[in-house]
């Protein structure tokens, strides 16, 4: 079966947003690039905003559901689960890079309409992931601290990206090798904080 006019429209914007960004990607070289014309875009997604919101919804949901899956997963041990984390996150901020700012954005304009519709609550509550951090030693407060601070190292590389490249005088090409040694050394990071836990107990 064929791409529909809608998945041809969203994959042609993904592509598009990545490259420009929000404010560089034109919707007329959207629907040009996805072989329809500019009407169809309109009429499927209204504007520029609803589309980018779309596309980076859809990554949204896809990231959820990987993370959903891995963090519930109850046969999987903690240390790969850690790794496995790290990685589809890093594979998810590589993929769409504009993610983070759309889930901010999202925040800002309305928190609990955001989290209905993406349904983001008790993804880690209750979880398997949290059941084994506490069978490490944990507390239940510091299990939620450990995800805490798991996910702001993640995220936070991407936010900081730009300024780290300023900073560092690294240019694409260095920056993509920095971020992938990063990927390499953040889940044995991440168990040393674990020990480090237990150990304030």
């Amino acid at each position: 079966m064929g791409k529909t006019t809608e998945e041809k429209i969203l994959e042609a914007a993904k592509t598009a947003f990545i490259r420009d960004g929000f404010n560089g990607a034109r919707v007329r070289d959207i629907a040009e690039s996805a072989g329809v014309n500019l009407a169809l875009v309109n009429y499927h997604f209204g504007s520029k905003r609803e589309l980018f919101n779309a596309v980076m919804g859809r990554a949204l949901v896809t990231f959820r559901d990987s993370m959903l899956g891995m963090v519930h997963d109850e046969t999987t041990d903690l240390k790969t689960k850690i790794r496995e984390c790290v990685r589809n996150y890093s594979q998810m901020l590589e993929e769409n890079p504009q993610l983070i700012s759309f889930v901010m954005h999202g925040l800002s304009r309305d928190e609990g309409e955001f989290a209905r519709q993406f349904a983001v609550q008790n993804v880690f509550l209750g979880s398997a992931m949290q059941k084994q951090l506490i069978s490490e030693g944990l507390s239940e407060e510091q299990s939620e601290q450990f995800m805490v601070t798991m996910f702001t190292l993640l995220a936070g590389a991407c936010l900081t990206a730009p300024i780290t490249k300023i900073v560092l005088s690294k240019d694409d090409s260095q920056m993509k090798e920095f971020f992938r040694k990063r990927e390499e050394a953040l889940p044995s990071l991440l168990e040393i904080i674990i020990e480090f836990q237990k150990l304030e107990k």
